[in-house]
């Protein structure tokens, strides 16, 4: 289980990647970041996982290819657990709990990633819009929850 000494560190290297825009395969605050390197440059800022290589995709990856760069990525990873396989959208959202990579369906699969944080809040990186921490998972990216993996030392 997350300590709250964790959510806190999670929360911090967040609210730092906050408005970091979004750049296409890179992970650097305050200069650009694509959703799942920002999700990665915030676990191992946070200390929740430690520094692990993260694969690199094209944004015209997803509506090409039935293939999810990010679901291959944290299942061959052997560092988290999958959490209520088989629900989506608001029925698997209300699983998700501080600390959990959430994956969100663009086109034909999960090409999208996002943290949750206290309070129903979230931290993803947006094209068009960068790093953004809104107070719950927006409506428009709710219905496309498909996944929720949780670090399986926390689990």
């Amino acid at each position: 289980m997350i300590t709250a000494a964790q959510i806190r560190a999670l929360e911090s290297a967040a609210e730092s990647w906050r408005d970091t825009p979004f750049c296409e395969g890179a992970p650097v605050k305050g200069a650009g970041a694509s959703c799942h390197h920002a999700v990665a440059e915030i676990y191992f800022e946070s200390g929740l996982l430690e520094r692990t290589p993260i694969p690199n995709g094209p944004s015209h990856w997803s509506p090409a290819n039935p293939n999810s760069l990010i679901v291959e990525w944290v299942e061959s990873s052997g560092l988290f657990v999958r959490v209520g396989e088989g629900l989506k959208g608001r029925e698997l959202s209300r699983l998700a709990r501080p600390g959990d990579m959430l994956g969100f369906r663009i086109c034909t699969a999960i090409h999208h990633a996002a943290i949750r944080l206290g309070g129903q809040r979230i931290v993803h990186s947006v094209m068009g819009h960068g790093v953004k921490i809104p107070p719950s998972i927006p409506f428009e990216w709710e219905h496309r929850l498909e996944a929720i993996w949780r670090i399986k030392a926390l689990a």
